[in-house]
């Protein structure tokens, strides 16, 4: 993600992330390709906080969110997978820790924290 697609953060992304302001940020997960052993998507987070998660994804170079729980047992959001090549049904996908966000865990990350996590 490059400066240009951060300027173009859509309105309700901006609402949704301005939501859990008050919150503290307990994780940040990503799609883990198994095989390859490399994230599967370079935009998809799953940014969990104390009180809910919020779901963030690249669409035809949009950025999206969706709030709500994601039951990380499984693994369903496959259609939002932006990898250059389409998510199969005998990848093997799960959610991991994404470490470049450990300096926020705990806190209540300003929305700006939170996006420049994501360049």
């Amino acid at each position: 993600m490059n400066k240009d697609t951060l300027r173009q953060i859509p309105h309700l992304v901006k609402e949704l992330f301005s939501g859990m302001s008050d919150d503290y940020l307990a994780d940040v997960l990503r799609p883990w390709d198994c095989y390859s052993q490399q994230w599967a998507d370079d935009h998809m987070h799953l940014f969990r906080f104390e009180s809910d998660d919020m779901l963030i994804w690249l669409s035809d170079g949009v950025l999206q969110a969706e709030r709500g729980a994601v039951d990380t047992s499984v693994f369903e959001p496959t259609n939002r997978i932006a990898t250059k090549k389409d998510p199969a049904e005998d990848m093997c996908l799960c959610w991991v820790k994404d470490g470049s966000f450990k300096g926020i865990i705990g806190t209540r990350p300003m929305l700006d924290d939170l996006i420049a996590g994501l360049v």
